[in-house]
């Protein structure tokens, strides 16, 4: 094809150079095209994904340290006849509500750092659909946070709690 251009573009312009002909593809895959742009965003899905995984693993160290500093309280009440489903449900309401606060809080957050920086998006910074989606994750992730510590505090001994073993 590039040598057909070459030669149409000899026929209406013979005094133009005709070097460094490309197709729109190869155009824009070099430097100057949109390969900054792709690299770009690869790296911000990538350091994205880093960000999600520190703060599951932070939510889950916060939630086990106040689980396990909380298990003589978890011990007295199974000794006062509290079954474990209503400590697991003590620890998914004071959970859900940290977690509820922090997503909204993110949510604010993440709305107004989109309107300035709209510019250099590929969708709209009120995309509804997004935010939606982002939040279901992300309560997902607080959930499944909370799982293991309250499972284990669910399962605790109380004699073994109230003896501080």
């Amino acid at each position: 094809m590039l040598p057909e251009m070459r030669q149409v573009l000899q026929a209406l312009a013979p005094t133009q150079p005709t070097w460094d002909l490309k197709t729109m593809r190869d155009a824009l895959n070099t430097m100057w095209g949109l390969l900054p742009f792709e690299g770009g965003a690869w790296l911000a899905t990538f350091l994205g994904a880093i960000a999600l995984a520190l703060s599951v693993i932070c939510v889950c160290g916060t939630v086990s340290y106040d689980t396990e500093r909380r298990t003589r309280e978890f011990g007295i009440r199974l000794a006062l006849n509290a079954t474990p489903a209503a400590i697991v449900r003590h620890i998914l309401r004071s959970g859900g509500g940290i977690i509820t606060i922090a997503l909204v809080a993110g949510s604010i957050g993440a709305a107004a750092a989109a309107r300035l920086v709209r510019t250099f998006l590929l969708v709209s910074p009120t995309n509804v659909s997004i935010y939606l989606t982002v939040v279901l994750i992300l309560l997902f992730v607080g959930f499944l946070a909370y799982m293991v510590p309250k499972l284990r505090a669910a399962r605790t001994n109380p004699t073994a709690a109230l003896r501080g073993d």
